[in-house]
């Protein structure tokens, strides 16, 4: 496109537009494609990322970080997660970082790999929800956050004693939380169940 052009953009559900949560604020309804209608106003030269000064990825990626919540809160998850990503990138190699600046990168990462973490949950995507929920444990291997996180997706996955150990363990951390003893009572449960179908499954094969 060149200055002062329209083009007119069709945005499928998942990809680009609101995917299966929709937009209730903006009347969008789940599953709807988007279209949009865009004029170039400016044309501006940004620099890569990686051509950034340390400086500068500690500002840009704060911006990405606020741009995420934005769009967590909105429950756009999608776009939220591509936020997170974006900020994420600039953090990912402590090379040429004062030590200063690094503990402020890692300050501005851990939120985004917790709420990367939360957004593909509540997408149905517990593989990589375990992934970030991970990658927030190296930073912090105190998170409460991140052994939750990690427990909800072990139990999306049915691996329930992990999950268990990981929310042992957030109780652990903060032995007052009432979410956490909440999500230990239902995971017992589910254990219970399984257990129970196990022996009436061997009963029948050795019966």
């Amino acid at each position: 496109m060149v200055k002062n052009e329209v083009a007119e953009l069709t945005c499928s559900m998942n990809e680009y537009g609101y995917g299966h949560e929709g937009n209730a604020q903006r009347g969008i309804a789940p599953n709807t494609t988007v279209k949009v209608v865009c004029k170039l106003l400016e044309v501006e030269k940004t620099k890569e990322w990686w051509t950034f000064t340390h400086d500068e990825r500690l500002v840009q990626g704060l911006i990405y970080k606020e741009q995420g919540n934005k769009f967590f809160k909105e429950a756009q998850y999608r776009r939220a997660i591509k936020k997170y990503k974006n900020a994420i990138q600039y953090f990912k190699s402590e090379h040429g970082f004062q030590p200063d600046q690094w503990k402020k990168g890692l300050q501005i990462a851990l939120p985004c790999y917790l709420n990367y973490s939360a957004s593909s949950l509540k997408l149905g995507e517990p593989k990589l929800a375990r992934e970030q929920a991970n990658e927030a444990l190296k930073i912090d291997r105190g998170s409460v956050k991140a052994y939750f996180r990690r427990a909800q997706a072990n139990h999306a996955d049915r691996l329930l004693e992990d999950a268990k150990a990981d929310i042992l363990k957030a109780i652990e951390l903060e032995p007052g939380n009432k979410d956490l003893k909440d999500f230990l009572h239902k995971l017992n449960e589910d254990i219970r169940k399984y257990d129970s179908k196990d022996k009436k499954v061997y009963s029948k094969m050795f019966s």
